[in-house]
């Protein structure tokens, strides 16, 4: 570890490393373990572990369809309601029961076995508790306009993400020959800035735009010498493109969404149909994989609105600490500020993360948990990355099967995210 601390790369750093013997309890590395450093991505260890022990693992979200007013010969005067329940998988591609258009279709066909085929209302969303704050404090202007930035709503929808499908020019510095959003978004003035770079010099474009944001614009280069390039970004306000996808989507199947104004025939909205996401083990295995902040925001707010009743970033945050407290780890020790660890504002200790690792260990849901933990340098190891910061954290069993803990968190290291990360490696390695 003095050899790691001394390279180049380390001169400004600060590192904190803690490796710890599972079936002993025996510390074997303790450097700096005690020191609050930023995270990023590996906090969502304590959030995946959260959602599985307080939620469950077979925990599903139920996305429910409902109207106001009455049916008669067909025509449904009222609203159509969709009521969230901070699905962070709706719509999402990563399933095959959440895929957009099958999700769509669900609903469509309820409409059409309950008889409706107008609707003299509105579609119009319920967030059921969950805030309309979208985004942690502590949030960099530079990421909320990105896919990985996107916000957390009661109501979401395509993992809140869109696509921005571009043909560049034929050669550095000219304009884009053409491009579009997948899916659209009418309700949004887009400006973008975007240009042709070099051959092979990458994505280096990027999305400008806040929750609520009726404009947005992107800025930086795409490669030239391809056919077609595309970087995601973040939904200003998902609900509004649902809304408009599926009013299209009924449009094609003959049922027709009027608007205006509607009349209220009964107290309380009927449900016409209760969507159903995959099961939490299923959403925490991609949650940690693919290290989708999207769902630590959303895992953070659902676990607040079940225990307190207000789905918010900051309820989520404070019960978290509580619960962690209660489980050994001293809150000035766990400074949240998301659930999802995008926040250079977050703080762990490294002791901290091995305290996590350990209880989620001994609890019968762990297999769940160790599955959605990636494999890096054969070892099962949740990352962070963000400006100066790398961090691995989670266990690596040796042929004798021998179990290790390991949380290692690098902060203001210079040079190249690669070499650090080999560097890291290297002292892990010699747990082999």
């Amino acid at each position: 570890m003095r050899r790691f601390m001394a390279d180049e790369q380390m001169r400004y750093a600060q590192a904190g490393l803690v490796v710890k013997e599972l079936q002993t309890g025996k510390v074997l590395i303790d450097w700096n373990g005690s020191v609050g450093l930023a995270p990023a991505s590996t906090q969502k260890i304590f959030t995946a572990a959260a959602a599985l022990d307080q939620l469950g693992k077979g925990f599903q979200y139920n996305t429910a369809l409902l109207h106001t007013g009455t049916i008669q010969n067909g025509v449904l005067q009222g609203d159509l309601i969709i009521q969230g329940s901070g699905d962070p998988s709706f719509g999402s591609w990563r399933y095959v029961q959440t895929k957009a258009q099958q999700s769509l279709q669900g609903w469509t066909d309820a409409l059409k076995n309950a008889g409706i085929r107008e609707v003299r209302g509105q579609i119009k969303a319920n967030q059921n508790g969950f805030s309309e704050q979208a985004l942690p404090g502590g949030w960099i202007w530079d990421d909320m306009g990105n896919y990985y930035g996107a916000g957390s709503w009661g109501i979401n929808w395509r993992e809140n993400q869109f696509d921005l499908i571009m043909v560049p020019g034929d050669k550095a510095g000219d304009s884009l020959k053409r491009w579009r959003t997948e899916p659209m978004m009418p309700y949004q003035q887009f400006q973008n800035r975007i240009t042709t770079g070099k051959p092979g010099s990458g994505d280096n474009g990027y999305i400008y735009s806040p929750p609520y944001a009726t404009q947005g614009f992107a800025e930086g280069t795409i490669p030239a010498g391809v056919n077609s390039f595309t970087i995601s970004g973040a939904m200003p306000y998902p609900f509004k493109v649902l809304q408009q996808t599926w009013e299209r989507s009924l449009q094609a199947a003959g049922i027709r969404v009027l608007g205006g104004t509607t009349i209220q025939a009964t107290n309380q909205p009927v449900q016409i149909h209760a969507y159903l996401s995959p099961s939490m083990d299923s959403l925490v295995y991609w949650f940690m994989q693919k290290s989708i902040n999207l769902y630590g925001e959303a895992l953070l707010k659902t676990i607040a609105q079940q225990k307190n009743g207000i789905g918010s970033t900051d309820a989520g945050v404070q019960w978290m600490r509580k619960y962690w407290q209660e489980r050994g780890i001293d809150p000035n020790a766990l400074r949240m500020v998301d659930g999802s660890g995008l926040s250079p504002l977050n703080r762990n200790t490294a002791h901290a993360q091995i305290t996590a690792l350990e209880f989620a260990s001994k609890q019968f849901w762990f297999p769940a948990y160790l599955q959605s933990f990636p494999e890096y340098n054969k070892m099962q190891l949740k990352s962070g990355t963000i400006q100066g910061t790398k961090a691995y954290s989670g266990y690596y069993s040796n042929a004798s099967g021998t179990t290790y803990l390991i949380a290692f968190l690098v902060n203001n290291y210079s040079g190249s995210a690669s070499a650090i990360t080999r560097k890291l490696f290297t002292v892990l390695d010699v747990l082999k």
